[in-house]
C-alpha cells in the first residue's frame, strides 16, 4: 500500500533482538567436513524431498487452486457480485508454515489459506466449497471443522494432506494486484474478525521469517535435522506441551540471524548452546513485541486483559508480526524441564561431533521412553470404522478423518491431566 506512511508502533521494549550478528566467520574445512557428514545423515533419513514429491505437490496446489478459483466465482455471482469476479483480483491461495519455508518433510502436510474479498462469505467455505469438494474424484478423508478457533477443511489430495483456511478482507470489495500480506495496513481492512486475522497471521509470520533470515537456503537443512531429532527424543508435539514447527523455526531463525555464515552443522551446534542456557521465561523473538499498528487495537501477548495469564507462560517463543502471539503457550514446567534436558544432550553430542569423538546418528538417536521410565499412564482413543454417509442411511463411509479429528482433540486436553498432576510436588 505506496502513498500513506504507517504511524510508528508502540512496541514492548523487553523482547531481545538480534539487531547484528555474533561471528561472521567463514566456514573451516573441519565445519564443512562436519557438515557433509551431517548432510549424508540427513540424505540416509530421506529428510529431503525428492524432486518427483516436489512436482507433485506443485501439481497438487495447482488442482486446489482451480478449485477455490470455481468456489470464489460461485461464491460472487451467489452474493450478487458476479461481474466483479476477477481471476487477480478475487482470491489468493497461500502456502505457509514448513512448505513455504522449504523446511518440510517428505510426507508432511500442507498448510493452506485463500484469502478473499467481502464478497465471499466464511459460511461460502462449508455450504458451497465443502460439498464441491466431498465430490471431487481426487480428494479423499474430507472433514469439515466449522467450529474451531480457525475453521479449516482438512482433505487428503493426490496423497498429500491439506489443512485449508480463510482470510477474509472485509474491507475491501478487490484484492491490489501487488499484495503484501505482512504489510500491517492490511489488517485494518479485516475488522474484528479474528478467525481472517488468525489464518493471515500463518501466512505473515512464514513471510516475515523469510524476509528476516538472509540464509535460509542454508537454514532449512538446519530445520530439517531439528525437526527430525525433536521427533526422534519426544520433544516434537505443540499440542502436548512440546515444540511445534513454528516454534522451531523461530528458534532457529534466531540462530541464523546471530550466525549467517555458519553452516548446518554449526548452526545446529550453536542452536542447542544458545538454548541450554538460555533463561526461560525471559521472552524469545524475532522483532520487538508491538503493541499496537496502525492504530489497530488487537489481543498482543502479555498486554491488556491476558497479561496475568500470558505472564505466567513458562517458555515465550513470540510470532514475528502483529498481533504477537505465544507460539509455545502449551508449555508446561514439566514438558520445559524434559526440553531443557535435551538441548543439554545434544549440545555434548555436538560438542563431541566437533571433537572428532562422536558421529552425528548418535544425535537423532530413538529416545528409549519404556527404559527411562517405570510407570507409565495410557491413554486410548477410540472411533467407529465406518459411520452413515447421511443420516438415515444405510451406505457407510469410513471415518478416519472423524477419527483424526477425534484424536487431536484428546491430545489437545491431555494437557489438562498434565497440568494437574504437575500440582503435587513429587510429580516430576
Amino acid at each position: 500500500m505506496a502513498g500513506v506512511a504507517a504511524p510508528p508502533p508502540t512496541v514492548i521494549p523487553w523482547v531481545h533482538v538480534v539487531t547484528q550478528p555474533v561471528s561472521v566467520q567463514e566456514p573451516t574445512q573441519k565445519d564443512m567436513a562436519a557438515n557433509d557428514s551431517l548432510i549424508q545423515v540427513m540424505m540416509a533419513e530421506n529428510l529431503i524431498p525428492s524432486e518427483e514429491e516436489s512436482a507433485a505437490r506443485v501439481k497438487a496446489l495447482g488442482k486446489l487452486n482451480e478449485l477455490v478459483a470455481a468456489f470464489v466465482r460461485q461464491a460472487f455471482e451467489k452474493n450478487g457480485h458476479g461481474d466483479a469476479y476477477n481471476d487477480v483480483t478475487s482470491f489468493r491461495l497461500r502456502t505457509f508454515g514448513s512448505y513455504r519455508l522449504d523446511v518440510h518433510l517428505p510426507g508432511a502436510d500442507m498448510d493452506t489459506v485463500m484469502v478473499v474479498p467481502k464478497h465471499v462469505l466464511r459460511s461460502d467455505m462449508f455450504t458451497i466449497l465443502y460439498p464441491t469438494m466431498q465430490k471431487h474424484k481426487d480428494i479423499k478423508n474430507i472433514i469439515a471443522v466449522e467450529e474451531a478457533r480457525v475453521p479449516v477443511i482438512k482433505f487428503e489430495m493426490d496423497d498429500f494432506e491439506f489443512d485449508l483456511a480463510m482470510a477474509r478482507i472485509e474491507g475491501l470489495s478487490a484484492l491490489p494486484e501487488e499484495f503484501d500480506v505482512t504489510d500491517d495496513r492490511y489488517l485494518k481492512h479485516v475488522g474484528t474478525d479474528m478467525q481472517s486475522i488468525t489464518s493471515l497471521n500463518g501466512v505473515r509470520v512464514t513471510d516475515t521469517i523469510r524476509n528476516l533470515v538472509p540464509t535460509m537456503d542454508t537454514l532449512k537443512y538446519c530445520i530439517r535435522a531439528l525437526k527430525l531429532w525433536a521427533k526422534r527424543r519426544g520433544v516434537y508435539k505443540n499440542v502436548l506441551g512440546f515444540l511445534g514447527g513454528i516454534s522451531i523455526e523461530i528458534m532457529a531463525a534466531r540462530i541464523g540471524q546471530m550466525y549467517p555464515k555458519a553452516l548446518p552443522s554449526k548452526l545446529l551446534y550453536y542452536f542447542f548452546v544458545v538454548y541450554s542456557q538460555w533463561k526461560w521465561p525471559q521472552p524469545l523473538g524475532l522483532t520487538p513485541i508491538n503493541v499496537s499498528s496502525c492504530e489497530l487495537t488487537l489481543p498482543v501477548w502479555c498486554t491488556g486483559s491476558t497479561e496475568a495469564t500470558d505472564r505466567r507462560h513458562v517458555m515465550p517463543i513470540i510470532t514475528p508480526v502483529f498481533p504477537a502471539q505465544n507460539a509455545t503457550a502449551n508449555v508446561s514446567k514439566s514438558t520445559l524441564r524434559v526440553m531443557q534436558e535435551e538441548f543439554e544432550r545434544a549440545r555434548d553430542i555436538c560438542k563431541r561431533i566437533n571433537e572428532g569423538k562422536a558421529a552425528w546418528p548418535e544425535l537423532f538417536d530413538q529416545y528409549d521412553v519404556f527404559n527411562t521410565y517405570a510407570n507409565f499412564l495410557q491413554v486410548t482413543a477410540t472411533a467407529p470404522s465406518s459411520v452413515p454417509i447421511a443420516e438415515g442411511s444405510e451406505d457407510m463411509k469410513p471415518t478416519k478423518a472423524y477419527y483424526d479429528m477425534w484424536k487431536g482433540y484428546c491430545e489437545a486436553n491431555l494437557r489438562a491431566v498434565v497440568t494437574y498432576i504437575e500440582r503435587f510436588p513429587d510429580a516430576y
